[in-house]
């Protein structure tokens, strides 16, 4: 076996999780739709200009576009029972109206802490599922397993999948909300 392929299986298999399962899901997909259009009509009544608005739908459609390319690439090559594996084009809407909405607050955003809140709102859907498999591992441990039998049952590997899957798409969130800034306030 080659020393690559951990790695490689590890990156994939966080990817998956992220944007196959945790993206493809009906519940999933009308939270981030939710939080999108909460953020789009913070950016519609807010006053940003049509310039942000622009960048924003640039945004949206070009991450909306590589969450796409990664689940066609990725759906035939998945077989997992308990979750679906099906095509749902719900998740590329949410994509786009989330990262574009926030890409737009990103762009128009005058100091530090209005971008980072666009980034936490593009980001939601990495960044939430790493938080939650850590809550309820290290909730289920500490107050049900520990205390009556003696030792944690759950692993952390699911909240590490999320996390390592949401360091990577918040890179590419911050390279390309970084470039269209650049771009579209020069």
């Amino acid at each position: 076996m080659p020393w690559w392929w951990p790695v490689k299986t590890f990156f994939v298999e966080a990817l998956d999780n992220a944007l196959v399962f945790f993206g493809a899901g009906a519940v999933q997909c009308v939270l981030v739709s939710a939080v999108g259009l909460a953020v789009l009509l913070a950016v519609v009544c807010g006053g940003v200009t049509k310039r942000a608005m622009v960048a924003g739908a640039v945004a949206g459609a070009l991450l909306a576009a590589l969450h796409l390319s990664w689940v066609l690439a990725r759906l035939s090559h998945i077989t997992v029972m308990s979750k679906s594996t099906s095509f749902n084009p719900l998740a590329m809407v949410g994509t786009f109206v989330l990262t574009g909405s926030a890409g737009a607050l990103y762009v128009q955003a005058q100091g530090r802490r209005g971008r980072a809140t666009a980034l936490l709102l593009a980001t939601f859907p990495a960044w939430f599922p790493a938080v939650l498999h850590f809550a309820f591992t290290f909730g289920a441990n500490i107050t049900v397993f520990r205390p009556n039998v003696g030792a944690s049952i759950y692993n952390h590997e699911m909240a590490l999948l999320a996390a390592f899957s949401s360091v990577i798409v918040i890179a590419t969130v911050i390279f390309i909300f970084s470039f269209l800034r650049w771009q579209f306030t020069r």
